[in-house]
């Protein structure tokens, strides 16, 4: 009976440990969603020039000045003035 029941405790220890690792997991991707700091645009900044001081070795500086320009809603970005605030994803370098 004593060996039955260490079983039973067991595979229900396994259950739970499972159960809280599948969690854990999941809570990780959900927290996958981009985080943003702001950036004031300073005299002769551009986009690029901002990207290139945002971003690791490894990452596209195009299409991470396609993400400022859309996170922004920048049409024009000719059109930057110093002062100017935007929103500036934040990549782990």
């Amino acid at each position: 009976m004593k060996k039955r029941n260490r079983k039973i405790l067991l595979t229900i220890l396994c259950v739970i440990l499972l159960a809280m690792f599948g969690y854990a997991v999941n809570a990780d991707m959900i927290s996958n969603e981009p985080l943003y700091t702001t950036v004031t645009v300073e005299y002769n900044d551009t986009l690029w020039t901002i990207a290139g001081r945002h971003i690791s070795d490894d990452t596209d500086i195009r299409s991470y000045v396609f993400e400022l320009e859309e996170v922004n809603n920048i049409t024009n970005p000719a059109a930057l003035v110093p002062g100017q605030t935007i929103r500036v994803p934040i990549i782990n370098k």
